[in-house]
């Protein structure tokens, strides 16, 4: 602390923060010697050490983790959720250790709609936010997603299918015992369909689809675009091609209609029974 010649709103004193980030090196000024992923910690720090002081409902952290990474971001993760048990904990990230560390995980994407820009915000959870964290690491590739399943503290493994048969699928699947399958979106895989429930039924196993057609057909659950909406879109982009239109000059249109749906009788077959909270959350559920 230091005494100034005149006073100001704060008093005489200005205080200087002082770091050492290494044991045996003398005591710096913070501004003068603390990188920014160091000022940042320091910053996590400081706000944990208070926040278990006084009664502060709401804490925001708006990328306290920058220029962190490796275990040390996974570190960070792991103090911010230790506060969350106490608080209510908004953080910002980058990082993927951090945002899986949290129990809800939302992404902020921006559109341009007609010369406007639009920030949208929506909640990610199951294989969403699985490939959200996978997409943080770099990428939707085999490894992202088993990388992404891991730092959400689930063990996923990929069996692959083939045109010609199922029998080496079904077999993995029997020999590593899933608590749980999800399908691929693969049009391939929607002729085989019927052989999907009938090993589900048996194994006793959930399954998630990625098209509600599945569900229809007896399936228990899916979330994922809807067909029909995809394509009476195709349909509309043929018509304005054959109407003159340059496919060059056309918007690239991203799906923007998912639908999760349950079927309760599927579910009655294998004995599972559907918390009201997802059921709530479903566009159709199926008696």
């Amino acid at each position: 602390m230091n005494e100034t010649s005149a006073a100001r709103a704060s008093g005489f004193d200005a205080g200087e923060l002082l770091f050492s980030p290494n044991p045996g090196e003398p005591l710096k000024p913070m501004r003068a010697i603390a990188s920014s992923g160091e000022i940042s910690r320091l910053m996590l720090a400081i706000k944990s050490a208070l926040a278990a002081q006084d009664a502060v409902p709401l804490l925001v952290f708006d990328e306290i983790d920058a220029n962190v990474g490796g275990e040390i971001a996974r570190a960070v993760g792991a103090r911010m959720r230790e506060l969350a048990k106490r608080h209510q904990v908004l953080c910002i990230t980058h990082l993927p250790p951090v945002a899986a560390a949290a129990t809800s995980q939302f992404v902020v994407t921006k559109e341009v709609r007609s010369g406007r820009t639009f920030t949208q915000l929506r909640e990610v959870s199951g294989k969403a936010r699985r490939e959200e964290i996978a997409r943080m690491l770099g990428g939707k590739s085999d490894e992202a997603l088993k990388l992404a399943a891991m730092a959400l503290g689930t063990t996923v493994f990929l069996v692959e299918h083939t045109l010609t048969g199922h029998a080496g699928a079904f077999q993995a699947l029997e020999n590593e015992r899933p608590d749980a399958l999800v399908v691929g979106s693969f049009t391939s895989l929607s002729v085989k369909k019927q052989a999907i429930f009938v090993f589900a039924n048996q194994w006793r196993l959930p399954v998630i689809y990625p098209w509600r057609e599945y569900v229809d057909a007896g399936g228990l659950m899916s979330y994922g675009i809807n067909l029909r909406d995809q394509y009476r879109r195709a349909a509309d982009y043929v018509h304005k091609i054959l109407k003159g239109a340059n496919p060059a000059e056309l918007p690239i249109q991203l799906p923007t209609r998912f639908e999760f749906v349950i079927s309760l009788k599927a579910a009655k077959a294998i004995g599972l029974e559907i918390p009201a909270p997802i059921l709530a959350q479903a566009a159709d559920v199926i008696e």
